[in-house]
Order: structure tokens, then C-alpha cells, then sequence
């Protein structure tokens, strides 16, 4: 007898630890509601995980925990919200219930807005090195490096970039070439296959006898292919 009362307080008190909620169809949901939103409310049971169901098909609710409150004209209150009889209150701590007219979210305390997106970086980076030697009867050694940094949003893109190359044949210098330069492109149309862009360049080569090399460049792009994991592409315009 001891130990059925002792299973059935455990059993009372865990349901008084989860928000409960009445639907249409005369059932009762017992689970922690994780949030309101876009008129869907999402509850996680031990039962069957995480569950979606629509705001319409609810009847009534009560949360047992305090949640972030958003209402009409985006104003927020934190407490404990029930819905009963077809009218919303939130209860806050030593005060009276608060009347809403309209619920608009409900989220977990410490928790972003459910129509939060955390922003993507726009930027992406890229560092390389490369370092050969070759001996023999042609002792050979090369050092080569870049890097790079892309930015894109939408349908742009700029890229910065800068590279070394720095090589010697049986000790005489047969490279020694610095390249910085930026390119940018906007791509439009239907399909996304045609592109205007400007781009420039400086070049500095030891061994060609150039001191420095400015490219500028503008015209327009047809990408023959584009998808996430091939691009051909040609560029004509003018360059000087």
C-alpha cells in the first residue's frame, strides 16, 4: 500500500512539472512546450520526441515553467501562460494575470526568437603553401604560397587575393613573381548565366624585369555551367 502511494505522489509530481494541454479531440497532451509560433505549437514528450500541432486544434494550455511572451504589436512579457475558455493570460510573479488579445510566440527563457536565423558570414578565407625540392643530376627547388579572401551575398561576388612563386635551378633564381589583385562580379538573368565584372592586378617578377605590372579590366561573363559543384565560364570586355 506504502509503495503504491509512493508511485502515484512520483507520478503526481511529474505531472505537475509538465504543461498540459487539451486538444479537439479530447485529448491531453502531457509534454514541455518548447514554443509558439507562426500558429503552431511545438511540444517535446518522452513519448514520441518533439511534436507539432496546430494552434487551432488547442483547446486550452498551461505552462508550468515561465516563458517569453510576445504579443500584439511585438510587445513581450515573461510568466507562465495559460489558455483557457478561448482568451490567453500570462501569469507573472506577485502579480495579477495579464489579459492578451493576441498570442504571437511563446519561447523557452534565455532562448532566441523562434524567427531568429543567425547570420551567415559572408566572408570565406583560404591560406596555402607549397614547398618542392628535387635533387639529382637537376637540383630543383620551388616555394610557393596565396591567399585569399571571397565575399559573397546573393548573386555577388568579390574576391581579394595575393600569391608568391619563388624558384631556383642548381642555385640560380629562375622565379621570383608577386601578384596581388581583386575581382568582382555580379551575376544575372533567369538562370543566372549572365555576369558583368570588373577586375584588377599588380605584378612584380624579378626575373621578367617587371617592376610593376597594373591590369584593370571590365566586361561581361557567360557561365556555361554553374551549380554548386562545377563552373565554366567566359569573359570578354576591356582591359588596359
Amino acid at each position: 500500500m506504502r509503495f503504491t502511494l509512493f508511485v502515484l505522489s512520483i507520478f503526481t509530481f511529474c505531472s505537475l512539472q509538465a504543461d498540459v494541454i487539451h486538444v479537439k479531440d479530447g485529448s491531453k497532451i502531457m509534454g514541455r512546450i518548447k514554443q509558439v509560433h507562426k500558429d503552431k505549437m511545438t511540444i517535446s514528450t518522452k513519448f514520441a520526441g518533439d511534436i507539432a500541432i496546430p494552434m487551432s486544434e488547442v483547446i486550452s494550455f498551461i505552462t508550468d515553467k515561465e516563458q517569453n511572451v510576445e504579443f500584439e504589436n511585438e510587445q513581450r512579457l515573461i510568466g507562465k501562460v495559460e489558455k483557457k475558455d478561448g482568451k490567453v493570460s500570462v501569469l507573472r510573479q506577485n502579480d495579477q494575470a495579464v489579459q492578451l488579445e493576441k498570442l504571437v510566440s511563446v519561447w523557452d527563457v534565455g532562448q532566441k526568437h523562434p524567427s531568429y536565423v543567425a547570420p551567415v558570414d559572408p566572408w570565406s578565407y583560404n591560406i596555402y603553401m607549397n614547398l618542392n625540392k628535387q635533387a639529382g643530376n637537376t637540383d630543383k627547388a620551388s616555394f610557393t604560397g596565396g591567399t585569399s579572401a571571397t565575399w559573397k551575398k546573393d548573386a555577388a561576388e568579390m574576391k581579394l587575393y595575393g600569391k608568391f612563386n619563388n624558384a631556383e635551378t642548381d642555385g640560380k633564381e629562375t622565379d621570383k613573381e608577386f601578384i596581388v589583385g581583386a575581382d568582382y562580379e555580379s551575376i544575372f538573368g533567369e538562370k543566372k548565366e549572365h555576369s558583368w565584372y570588373v577586375r584588377s592586378e599588380w605584378e612584380k617578377d624579378d626575373i621578367e624585369g617587371i617592376d610593376m605590372r597594373l591590369t584593370l579590366a571590365g566586361g561581361y561573363g557567360y557561365y556555361f555551367i554553374n551549380n554548386e559543384n562545377t563552373k565554366l565560364r567566359g569573359r570578354s570586355g576591356l582591359s588596359w
